[in-house]
């Protein structure tokens, strides 16, 4: 029943179809909200309902669903809930093009056979969770969202290289201004040492006279010239 234009809206009796195990009536012109008995529908393996205009928040889905559940290109709101992480046999799961809001439950990642997770083009925010290695995520078109697998935004690891740098280039630049301070600081002293050296070797002070000798010497010459004086004195009385 898929790719018609069937109108209106799912009947919440669609449960009665218990046998049911493929869903699939995307590309229609339905309106309204999923109905919330879909998630007694035991039997059901796959759930296509992209392409409409549902609306309201996604209910509970049958915990049986193993290929894919896609509710894509529609006008549904709230939160992803967090039920869907029951669907442990689950493989593919698109909620793109709605309008869903808030945080990725981190109760997703524990989907033991999810392999493809599709929720671009929605209003979700907050990190991304860590999802297994070999689960293909698709969420661009979140403005909010923060990457955190391995694909990050080249954008955001550039502006973490240039916060990092930005400290490193100062702390250079400033190791580089102190050493030359230094360097111009012991240079100067330097120069004024050498200085005042050279100016005490040109005075010697051991060729110069002290004013205390020259009252010694006086006396001495002194003491010289009368001793020669008496001398002469008395070999001239003796002649």
């Amino acid at each position: 029943m898929s790719w018609n234009s069937l109108t209106g809206s799912i009947p919440s009796s669609i449960s009665s179809l218990q046998r049911l195990t493929y869903m699939n009536l995307q590309g229609n012109n339905l309106r309204g909200r999923i109905p919330a008995t879909i998630g007694s529908m035991g039997s059901l393996l796959e759930v296509q309902l992209g392409e409409n205009q549902l609306n309201g928040t996604i209910p509970s889905m049958p915990v049986k669903l193993q290929i894919a559940l896609n509710l894509s290109t529609n006008l549904l709101q709230g939160a992803i809930p967090e039920t869907l992480s029951r669907l442990n046999d689950l493989e593919i799961l698109d909620l793109s093009n709605n309008n869903l809001s808030g945080e990725i439950p981190e109760s997703l990642t524990a989907m033991q056979s999810l392999n493809q997770l599709i929720l671009s083009n929605n209003q979700l925010h907050g990190v991304i969770p860590d999802f297994k290695h070999y689960v293909s995520l698709n969420a661009s078109g979140n403005p909010g969202l923060k990457n955190k697998t391995a694909t990050n935004d080249p954008r955001e690891s550039s502006k973490k290289r240039r916060a990092v740098a930005v400290p490193v280039v100062v702390a250079v630049v400033v190791a580089v201004l102190a050493v030359g301070i230094v360097s111009i600081i012991v240079l100067l002293f330097s120069r004024r040492f050498r200085k005042v050296n050279d100016d005490q070797q040109s005075q010697p002070g051991e060729n110069i006279p002290t004013s205390s000798s020259h009252p010694r010497q006086s006396v001495d010459y002194k003491w010289r010239s009368q001793v020669q004086h008496r001398f002469h004195q008395g070999h001239g009385s003796s002649c």
